[in-house]
C-alpha cells in the first residue's frame, strides 16, 4: 500500500496528501499536471518538506502520531482529488439534485391535494413553530458540525462528532424551558392560544436538527452523497405520505403539519445513522485521550462557535423574523399565504441550493487549499443555477397568481401574488447562498455575520414599517428589494475571494433572464389583459417545452466541457 502524509495548508485545514513513495510509473508521477508541487518535490526524493508537514500536524493535533498519517480513506479518496474541481462538483451535485428533484416533484403533485385538506390558518400556526425552531435550530452543534468537512483526519472527524453530541446535550436543556416557561407568553405576544401546545415540538426539532447536520457534514466529508441523496428523498416521501394520510383520516390541523415534518426529518436521520457508527466504531486508536481528542479540535475550530454560529442564527432569523413580523401585524391567514408562497417560490433552493452548498464547500476548501483559487468550481456552480433555477423562478414572478389559483385552489390566489413579489429576493439569495461559503473557506466569518446583521436589520425593518403604513404587499416589496441588493452584494464578494471574475456570471445569467422572459412574454400577456386560463396555460406550456429542449441541449454542451476537462488533465481512459 502506498503510503502519504497529512499535512495542514497554511490557508485552511484541509486535507492536503503528498506521496512519500510511489513508482516512477504510477500516475502520481506524470508531468501533466496533476500532481502539486508538494508532490512533485516528494518524488523527487526531498522529503524534508512532507516530514515537516506531518511534524506541523502532529504539533497542532491534527493527529497524535505521525504513523497516524497513512490515510483511513486511501486511494479512492486521492482518485476523487484528482478530478478536476469543475468535474468533481458536477458529478456530485448531480447526485443530490436528482434525489431533491424527485422529492419536489413528489410535492409537486401531492400539493394541490394538501392545499385543499389544509387551511391558511393551519400553515399560519406550522409555519410559526417552524420558524421559532429554526431560530433555534440555529444554535444546534454550536456550529462544530460545519467544520467536518474540514477535518484532516478520520480521528479528527470523530472527536468533531463527539463534541457536536456533547454540546447538544447541554443545549437540550434550555430549548426544553422555551415551552415549559414561555409558551404562555409566546402565545400571549402572537395573540393566539393554539399556539401553546405546538411549542412542544421545538425541543424535539432543536434535537432533529442537530443530529442531522452531524449526518450531513459527515457525509459530505466521506462523500457518500449517493446516501446523502437517498436519505432526503426517502424521509420527504414519508413526511409527504404521512401528511396526506393524516390530513385525510383525522382533517386538517398545524398538528398534523409537524408531526410529517419530523417525521421526515427522522426517516432522514436513520438512513445516515449507520455512517456515523462507522465513523465513530472504527475510526483509528490514538494515543491521546478521547478528552483531549475533543478539547484539541474544540480549540482548533474556535470560529464556529464564537463567529459562524452567529451567522447562522442571523442568517436563519432572515427567514423566522419575516413570519413572526406577518404574524404579530397581519394574523395567522397572511401568514399562511406568505408560508404557502415563500415554500413555492424556494422550490429551486430545496432542489439545487442546498446540493450545491453541500458539494461546493469541501470543494472549494481543497481547491483554495491546493491552488490558491476556487473560480473553476464557482462558474461551475453558477451556470447549473443560471440552467435550472432561472426559469422556474421566471414563471412564478410572472404567472404566480395565475399558477396558485389552478394548481391549489382559489384561496390561494393571494399566496401566488407574494410568491411573484418575492422572486427577485429570491434569485439572489438563489446565486449567493451556495458561493457563500467561501466566507469560511477564506476564514472571513466576521464579514458573513455583518453581512447577515445588516440583512437582517434592513430586511425586517423594511418589513416592519413599510407594512404597517400600506399593507402586507407594500411590504414584501421593500423586504424583496432590499434583499435583492443585500444577495447581490453578498454574491460579489464570494467571487472576489475565490478569485473569479465577475463578468461571465453576470452575461450567464443575464442572458438565461431574458431568454425565460421571451418564453414567457407570450402568456404573459395573454394573462394579464384577461384572456382564457386554458389559453395562458397553453402558453405557459409551450415556453416551458421550448426552454426544456434548450437546457437539455446546453446540458449536453456542459457535460462535454467537464469531460474534456478530465481528458486533458488525465487523459482518456479505456
Amino acid at each position: 500500500m502506498k503510503k502519504y502524509a497529512t499535512g495542514r495548508h497554511q490557508h485552511i485545514g484541509v486535507e492536503e496528501r503528498f506521496y512519500i513513495s510511489a513508482p516512477p510509473s504510477s500516475p502520481a508521477c506524470s508531468t501533466s499536471g496533476l500532481c502539486s508541487p508538494g508532490i512533485r518535490k516528494c518524488l523527487n526524493g526531498r522529503r524534508n518538506g512532507v516530514e515537516s508537514l506531518a511534524t506541523e500536524a502532529v504539533e497542532e493535533g491534527a493527529v497524535s502520531t505521525q504513523a497516524d498519517l497513512i490515510s483511513d480513506r486511501g486511494p479512492k479518496d486521492l482518485g476523487r482529488r484528482t478530478v478536476p474541481g469543475g468535474a468533481l462538483l458536477f458529478s456530485d451535485t448531480a447526485k443530490l439534485v436528482l434525489a431533491r428533484g424527485l422529492s419536489t416533484a413528489i410535492g409537486f403533485v401531492t400539493g394541490p391535494v394538501i392545499a385543499r385538506l389544509f387551511s391558511p390558518t393551519d400553515f399560519g400556526l406550522a409555519g410559526i413553530v417552524n420558524s421559532i425552531g429554526a431560530w433555534i435550530g440555529a444554535f444546534a452543534c454550536l456550529a462544530y458540525a460545519q467544520a467536518i468537512p474540514l477535518s484532516t483526519s478520520r480521528r479528527e472527524t470523530r472527536a468533531l462528532i463527539l463534541l457536536c453530541l456533547l454540546v447538544t446535550s447541554v443545549l437540550l436543556v434550555p430549548v426544553v424551558l422555551i415551552p415549559l416557561v414561555g409558551g404562555a407568553i409566546i402565545s400571549r405576544i402572537m395573540a393566539e392560544p393554539a399556539l401553546k401546545p405546538l411549542l412542544w415540538f421545538l425541543p424535539m426539532t432543536f434535537l432533529l436538527s442537530s443530529f442531522t447536520q452531524v449526518a450531513h457534514y459527515t457525509c459530505s466529508r466521506e462523500g457518500r452523497f449517493g446516501l446523502l441523496s437517498f436519505s432526503g428523498f426517502a424521509g420527504g416521501s414519508i413526511g409527504r405520505a404521512l401528511e396526506i394520510g393524516l390530513g385525510l383520516l383525522l382533517g386538517g390541523s398545524a398538528l398534523y403539519i409537524l408531526s410529517a415534518s419530523l417525521a421526515a426529518g427522522l426517516a432522514t436521520l436513520l438512513i445516515c445513522t449507520p455512517l456515523i457508527l462507522q465513523v465513530l466504531l472504527r475510526s483509528p486508536s490514538g494515543t491521546a485521550s478521547e478528552d483531549a481528542a475533543v478539547t484539541r479540535v474544540a480549540k482548533r475550530h474556535g470560529q464556529f462557535p464564537t463567529i459562524q454560529v452567529w451567522n447562522s442564527v442571523l442568517n436563519q432569523a432572515s427567514y423566522s423574523l419575516p413570519v413572526l413580523i406577518v404574524a404579530v401585524c397581519f394574523g395567522l391567514r397572511v401568514v399562511g399565504y406568505y408560508s404557502m408562497g415563500l415554500n413555492v417560490i424556494m422550490l429551486p433552493m430545496t432542489i439545487l441550493a442546498g446540493s450545491l452548498a453541500q458539494v461546493f464547500y469541501p470543494q472549494a476548501a481543497r481547491d483554495w487549499s491546493q491552488k490558491g483559487e476556487v473560480s473553476g468550481a464557482i462558474h461551475t456552480t453558477i451556470r447549473i443555477i443560471s440552467l435550472t433555477c432561472v426559469f422556474p423562478l421566471a414563471i412564478v414572478g410572472l404567472l404566480g397568481p395565475l399558477l396558485f389559483s389552478v394548481f391549489f385552489g382559489s384561496r390561494w390566489h393571494e399566496a401566488g401574488i407574494f410568491s411573484q413579489i418575492l422572486a427577485p429576493w429570491v434569485l439572489a439569495r438563489l446565486v449567493a447562498s451556495p458561493i457563500s461559503t467561501m466566507f469560511l473557506v477564506r476564514r472571513r466569518a466576521g464579514m458573513l455575520m455583518t453581512f447577515n446583521a445588516v440583512w437582517l436589520v434592513g430586511g425586517s425593518g423594511a418589513l416592519l414599517l413599510a407594512g404597517r403604513v400600506a399593507g402586507p404587499r407594500v411590504g414584501l416589496m421593500c423586504f424583496s428589494a432590499v434583499g435583492l441588493l443585500a444577495y447581490v452584494w453578498l454574491a460579489a464578494m464570494a467571487l472576489r475571494l475565490g478569485g473569479a471574475p465577475w463578468r461571465p456570471v453576470t452575461a450567464e445569467l443575464l442572458q438565461e433572464s431574458l431568454y425565460s422572459f421571451g418564453l414567457l412574454l407570450p402568456a404573459s400577456i395573454a394573462y394579464w389583459a384577461g384572456g382564457p386560463v386554458v389559453l395562458c396555460i397553453a402558453l405557459a406550456l409551450a415556453g416551458t417545452v421550448a426552454y426544456a429542449a434548450r437546457a437539455y441541449r446546453r446540458g449536453i454542451a456542459i457535460r462535454h466541457e467537464l469531460r474534456d476537462m478530465v481528458r486533458a488533465t488525465v487523459g482518456a481512459r479505456p
